[in-house]
């Protein structure tokens, strides 16, 4: 796959319990992490797609986030520029 397209996720669960999700929500293509976290949002995944449409797939399809009962709704963060030590976006 070539990413062209990054998105932080912010995640709000239907119950705090469900923490032990963290091995699901790593495991849907496209997701290179998930961090709990403190505050709005109880988890934030980072996601990287090859096209705006794989990213709308994802965000609604039962195959990805659409699909999970647990999850009480998202919001979704694109990333624009980024300098990480851990991914990187072409330039072109």
């Amino acid at each position: 796959m070539d990413n062209k397209v990054a998105a932080i996720l912010g995640v709000t669960l239907t119950n705090r319990t469900h923490f032990d999700s963290l091995e699901e929500l790593d495991r849907i293509p496209g997701v290179s992490a998930v961090y709990v976290a403190t505050g709005k949002y109880d988890l934030f995944v980072e996601v990287m797609m090859d096209s705006i449409e794989n990213l709308d797939q994802l965000l609604f399809s039962k195959e990805g986030f659409g699909g999970i009962e647990y999850i009480a709704g998202t919001e979704t963060f694109n990333v624009l520029n980024a300098k990480t030590k851990f991914f990187k976006l072409p330039t072109e």
